[in-house]
Parts: structure tokens; sequence; C-alpha cells
């Protein structure tokens, strides 16, 4: 990781101060930075490292994949089509199953403090970039040329958040010339444009990476030295703090050269920080602002609100194959035990919405089983459920560490839960755990309950849901934390797995939620709806896919 010298006073001199006679040298430092046309985004999400691929999802990892990279194509919202970036041009064969990209020329790499680009980017890279991605795990491989044997209802089902099927869609890579790849999938499949244009699917520097001694920290390094192609370059990142970032003066795509010079990302967990910092104009931008701002008229403030259309949910996930979370009156008992109201002000403070169903985002129909009395159903447990409470088996729960960054208090949840299954007669032992120690548990079904965080898109809200509970036969797949295998469930979600949540009638989202009701394999605390909110002197603000924001059009007034 590198940590270079940087001077915090930008980030803790308020903005009016600058604007006031008798200037200090902080004041005056301030109105230097203020003359670079620069922009403070505050956000509530810390990052583990600077590599899109194996960094963990959120609002400050997808704005930096998408400010300092680019990907074979993307996805234009307004237009809703897919639109060239590295390649200029791409052709699909009349089976689906090869994808044909030609690469723009003349793309150069950015030059940072810590390597010079002797090249600008070609097919190596694109191999390079790809095979990191089908084995994240190993630094560099040569795309592996083998068969991959699947089934249709396997990799159909995208984990864009691990990419852990992308051996399973990609059976090879062939390099054709020096500017031109080729995809050949395993079967057809109509979302691979989707998958690429992800922003995990960006395109590095085979040449940078080559050029790193080889050590045991080769990987590490590569991760924290990023060399992209996009708009802004990195300059400066300090681990739970902030990340700086320079226009690149290099960016290929000339009539879309950035207006900023300077963007920086302040992180800041705390949202009254935030907003505080809003307020006093140390920030020009934030994320998950308190519920009132999105919510009144914030002409004193002259704040913007970008609206959400991603709902940051928290949800449990029984493990419905073993010990006692096998009896649904067990997981029923729990899921009325949980106070909303108070799990929502540890969650998300000043901005948690209360679930109404089963179902992780805001819909218009009420659940049973979130109100439920709790004391009653104490008093009515049959025996069976009563000798399942008092046996000597402790439960394990686990809490996803990489999500916490978002926000999470984890001491407290920790506490909650543990509280909470304690007065139902419950032990439990309570861990957090990183994203690949929860995988590795979950692949031998070693838990009990896990409690994680995740985004559910307004896009397609009940994809995510359809994943969460896919099973190949009766196996449930990865990303089953649940391990509840319904294809009546399924195939209802499956339906409308790729609409927007206005395009799913109630009716349907009824009956989703009376299976979900009937079995409890799953059960949401709490969720926020992630707006942005920004001073009314920054134009040209937009959203990047998987809810990061796109800087590359944004100027000051």
């Amino acid at each position: 990781m590198f940590l270079l010298p940087v001077c915090r006073k930008i980030l803790s001199v308020a903005f009016f101060a600058a604007l006031t006679a008798g200037c200090t040298q902080d004041d005056l430092y301030v109105k230097d930075y203020l003359k670079q046309n620069g922009i403070v985004f505050c956000t509530n999400s810390n990052i583990s490292n600077l590599d899109p691929l194996s960094n963990e999802i959120n609002v400050t990892s997808v704005t930096l994949a998408q400010n300092v990279f680019n990907r074979l194509i993307r996805f234009d919202s307004a237009s809703n089509r897919y639109l060239p970036e590295i390649a200029s041009e791409w052709s699909i064969s009349e089976d689906r199953t090869a994808y044909r990209f030609i690469l723009n020329r003349n793309i150069p790499f950015q030059k940072t403090s810590w390597f010079m680009p002797m090249r600008t980017l070609n097919a190596d890279d694109v191999l390079f970039s790809f095979a990191r991605i089908m084995d994240y795990t190993n630094p560099y491989e040569e795309v592996q040329t083998q068969e991959n044997s699947t089934t249709q209802a396997s990799y159909d089902i995208l984990d864009f958040r691990h990419l852990v099927q992308a051996k399973q869609i990609i059976k090879r890579i062939n390099k054709i010339d020096s500017y031109t790849v080729e995809f050949i999938l395993t079967s057809p499949n109509t979302h691979f444009l989707e998958f690429i244009s992800n922003t995990n699917c960006t395109i590095e520097s085979k040449e940078f990476f080559d050029s790193i001694p080889e050590t045991s920290q080769k990987e590490e390094y590569f991760r924290n030295h990023p060399v992209g192609t996009g708009p802004f370059t990195i300059t400066e990142f300090k681990f739970n703090d902030y990340v700086i970032l320079k226009q690149n003066k290099d960016y290929w795509k000339k009539e879309e050269m950035p207006k900023l010079n300077k963007l920086v990302i302040d992180i800041t967990p705390n949202r009254a920080h935030r907003m505080n910092k809003m307020i006093t104009g140390e920030c020009q931008v934030t994320n998950q602002p308190s519920k009132a701002v999105t919510k009144q008229d914030n002409t004193s403030h002259n704040f913007e609100i970008l609206g959400s259309d991603t709902f940051d949910s928290t949800v449990i996930f029984f493990n419905t194959s073993r010990g006692p979370m096998e009896n649904r009156k067990v997981r029923h008992l729990i899921a009325s035990a949980v106070n909303h109201e108070v799990y929502g002000n540890v969650l998300y403070p000043h901005a948690a919405m209360l679930p109404t169903s089963l179902l992780p985002f805001d819909v218009t129909f009420f659940s049973t089983i979130a109100h439920q009395d709790i004391a009653t159903l104490i008093k009515n447990m049959d025996e069976q459920v009563r000798k399942r409470l008092r046996s000597n088996n402790i439960v394990y729960v686990y809490i996803e560490r990489s999500n916490s960054k978002m926000g999470y208090n984890i001491s407290r949840l920790t506490q909650l839960i543990r509280s909470d299954l304690s007065s139902l007669g419950i032990r439990a032992r309570v861990r957090e755990v990183d994203s690949k120690s929860l995988a590795r548990l979950v692949s031998k079904g070693a838990y009990d309950i896990i409690v994680t965080r995740g985004v559910y898109p307004m896009k397609m809200p009940l994809y995510k849901l359809y994943v969460s509970f896919s099973c190949t036969g009766s196996k449930p797949v990865v990303s089953n934390y649940s391990a509840y295998c319904n294809k009546e469930l399924t195939d209802l979600m499956g339906q409308y797995r790729y609409k927007s949540l206005k395009n799913i009638d109630i009716e349907h989202l009824q009956q989703i939620n009376s299976h979900l009701e009937k079995d409890i394999p799953m059960f949401p605390i709490s969720f926020a709806s992630d707006y942005f909110i920004y001073h009314r002197d920054v134009h040209g603000l937009k959203r990047a896919i998987n809810n990061g924001l796109d800087f590359s059009e944004t100027y000051l007034r």
C-alpha cells in the first residue's frame, strides 16, 4: 500500500472560512485547493485496496472503478444500450457462443509515480485482465482452454459480486491479433454483455504487472498501485481515511476530458459527520444522508438530491439444512424477536426503513411475520421447539465483515443478536468474518445463521433474491446461504428477475412473500434507500452502475 504525505487541511477546514476576511494559512490553503477546480465526495464506505477485482462492492470501490478504469463496453442507462468503450465495435456469432471485440488503438495507460508505460493498451492486456477475473486467487496465469462442464441452470445465474462463475461462462479467449480478441462461451448466454460491462471487469496493464519484481508481495503491490485508462488517476490513498485523484491529462477520449482537476473521496462512516461536512462546505457530495434531508425542502442548505435506485439491505439467512434452524418454528420465533427499529438505528442511523414484508426492499403490502407478539409465541411454543431451544447445542452466527465497511456498528450488532437469541433460550456464538472465510463456511455448511448486507437495485430487485435461492436440481448453489430449494419459489422469482420494481405487479410480489413466510429461510432486518445529495453548484454528476458515481462530466458552476 502506498502512503504518500498529504495535507488534510483541505478536509478539516470549513469551506466558508476561505471566504471570510483576514484569512489564516489554513484558509488560504482551502482557497488554493478550490482554485484547482476540485470536489470532495464524502462517502460512508471504506475499501481494503484499490483493485476493482478483489475489492468489496460498495459506493467507494465502484466509484473508483468507474473513474479510474475502463471496460470493453459500458451500459448506458439513459439509452438502455451497451456502448463502446475500450472496444470500438463487436460482433456475435449466430449461435451466440462467440463474441469478437475490435479494440480502439492508441489508448494510453496512466502515467504514475510508480509506473511509466512504454506501450499503449492491446489484446495482451485484455487477456491478462480476464485471466485474473477467471481465477482471481491467482494473480496471473494463462487463460485455461479446457472445457468446463456445467449446466444451463448454473451459469445463467451470474454472481456479479465475486465473479465466481466466470470459468463456467467463458470456455476460452482467443487473441486474433494485437487489437482483436474473441470470447468463446461454454454455451449461449444472453447476459454476457451485461457481465463484461460490470465494474469488476476493468482492463488493467499486463506490462505494469510484469514489471513488478517477483516477490511474495507482488499481488498486494499490484492491488494498491492502480494503472488504468480512465479519466482520473489515483495519486494518494490512506486506508480508512481518503483517496485523492487527479485529472488524467493523457485521457484517450479527448472530447470527454474531465472538467475537474482533482477529486477527493473522503471516507467518513458516521452519517452525522458527513452531514456536518456538507453543511460547512467541506464536502460537495455525499451518500446516505439523513432521512429528514431527503424528505424536506432543503433550499436553506442549497442541496440537490440524486434519487436512489437501490436499497441497501441487511438480511438474516437461516441455514435450513442443519441444527435448530431446520425447524421452521425456531426460525419464526427468531424472526419475530427482532426489534426492527432498534436494529435499524444501529445499521442505518436516521435513514432506516422498516421492512413491511419478507422482501428486502420497499413494497406496499404488509407481512404478518414482522408483527407477531413474541410473548404470545413463546407461551404457545410446542414441546418440539422447546426441546430444540433447551438443547446444549451452540448456534453459530456469522456477520460478514466486508459489508460492515458500509457503516455497520459490528460490536453493537453482535450484542443485539446475542442478547435476542439468549432471551429465547438460544446460546449463540457470534463472529464477524470476511467474504472469503464466509465462502468457505458456506461451502461446508458450517454455520447456522448468516447476517449480510447487500444492494438490491430497483432495476432488477428480484434478481439477487433469485440468485440467493437458486439450486441445481436439489442442491443449492454457492450463493444460497439458506440452503433452501423451492422450485415454485424460484420459478416465481425467475419470471420477473430482470424486471424493474415498477414493472412487477403487487400480486406477484405477494405470492413470493407468501412462500417466504411459509418457511422463513431468510428475514430482512432493515434497509435504507441509498440517496446522494450534492451542492447546487455541482453539475453533471451521474450515477454509475452498481450504485457508484461517475465524475467524468462533473463541473463546478
